[in-house]
């Protein structure tokens, strides 16, 4: 099974139309491994790859598998990588990511492709109705959201915890949690129609902290 899907991924590689230079941005577990110009590949489907080399070899890529389905309004995919640099193969699997703008993301990874030259992030789309300062223990957060009216807006397929894993047990606005790295996890808060995202660090409840807050939809 696992050798059928390399191989599809490296096909996927190979079938994907030529590429274009586009400013692009691969962040895993908080590291930015590409930020910049890179080559990106684009499929029919809205599937594609992004990819940056050092002199003429590929060091890094990315790709991000159209799903062809929503969940809450946004379209999904599965996203890869290779993990090593110079490694030829997306064997690493990032997990199911969310469209938002030009970034597809969950909790460990952003995949974003911009045309070179346009503004990343515009405010419009970015920017978020509540925040929090960098570093606010989540279990305040969300009583603040709470006592402001927010709700929270659970997944089609609500998280499975590990275990007694307080992060996501009895919260469900959890969308997704990582047990290995820095224990990123992904919550997602609704009042009306506006729903925003917070992304947490830390693997213990008593020192997660904020790392980020963006707008979902509608804000």
């Amino acid at each position: 099974m696992r050798l059928v899907l390399f191989v599809g991924l490296l096909l996927g590689f190979i079938s994907m139309a030529a590429a274009r230079p586009a400013d692009c941005l691969l962040e895993v577990q908080g590291r930015r491994v590409i930020d910049g110009t890179c080559d990106f590949s684009p499929q029919s489907d809205g599937s594609f790859q992004i990819s940056a080399k050092r002199g003429q070899r590929i060091e890094w890529f990315a790709q991000v598998q159209v799903e062809g389905r929503q969940v809450e309004g946004r379209n999904v995919a599965q996203g890869y990588w290779n993990g090593e640099a110079g490694a030829r193969h997306a064997h690493y699997n990032l997990g199911q990511l969310q469209a938002s703008g030009a970034c597809w993301s969950n909790a460990t990874a952003r995949i974003c492709a911009w045309k070179v030259g346009e503004r990343r992030n515009p405010p419009s789309v970015e920017r978020a109705p509540v925040s929090f300062p960098k570093g606010t223990i989540y279990a305040d957060a969300r009583d603040s959201l709470q006592a402001l009216g927010w709700k929270p807006a659970p997944p089609e397929k609500p998280e499975t915890c590990l275990g007694d894993d307080g992060r996501c047990k009895g919260r469900p606005e959890t969308w997704a949690c990582s047990g290995t790295g820095l224990g990123h996890c992904l919550y997602v808060w609704r009042r009306g129609d506006t729903l925003v995202e917070i992304v947490t660090q830390g693997e213990e409840v008593s020192q997660q902290q904020v790392t980020s807050v963006r707008c979902r939809a509608e804000c």
